[in-house]
Parts: structure tokens; sequence; C-alpha cells
């Protein structure tokens, strides 16, 4: 029996150091505050890696918040993910990538 008592610390170390609140039916992404972006397709995927889309956006006022390819619609998971004219897939309202293009009115 400790033998599994520590088989399952140990499984659950890398969740629990994340500081990440898991939920029945909440992918480890969305409880990680990250969009899931697994569904996607190999090209999908790439086409992300190409235009360098990250979660957090390395640049403190360029954020797919306030970028103008926000769409207004949330993405199918919800939470702080959205659509975008871009990128297929949800994007982080924090996030951020190449295509970053300021919103009018908005931060640049």
């Amino acid at each position: 029996m400790r033998r599994r008592r520590a088989l399952r610390y140990l499984l659950l170390a890398p969740l629990l150091a994340s500081g990440a609140a898991w939920r029945p039916g909440v992918s480890l992404a969305q409880a990680q505050g990250r969009c899931d972006a697994s569904g996607l397709s190999k090209q999908e995927r790439q086409q992300r890696d190409a235009l360098e889309y990250v979660d957090r956006s390395p640049h403190p006022r360029q954020t797919c918040g306030n970028c103008m390819h926000l769409q207004p619609t949330p993405a199918k998971n919800g939470g702080p993910c959205k659509a975008c004219s871009v990128l297929p897939g949800p994007v982080h309202m924090e996030g951020w990538c190449t295509a970053w293009v300021a919103r009018i009115g908005g931060a640049g």
C-alpha cells in the first residue's frame, strides 16, 4: 500500500508543482491556464509554430486580447481562450504571435 501511495504522489507532483487546480472535465492545459490545442492537425500545429504562437506574450503591450485578429466569439473550449482569424485553434487572451497587429484604439 505504501508503494502505491508513493507512486500516486510522484505522478501528481508535476500537476501540484504547477499550481494548477484540476477539475474533472478540464484538460491539463486548461488547468494550467493554457489553451488546449491538442485536437489540431499536424499542418495546423505547424502553422502555429511558424507564427511563433505562445500562450503568454513576451511583449507586455502586445497580446491576443488587443490584436485585430482576435475574434469576438470564444473558442470551443471556452475560458480565457478565444478564436483568431489567422491561427487555427484556440488562442489565449494573453498570448502572442508574429502576426500580431494592434487593434484600432488598442495598445501597441
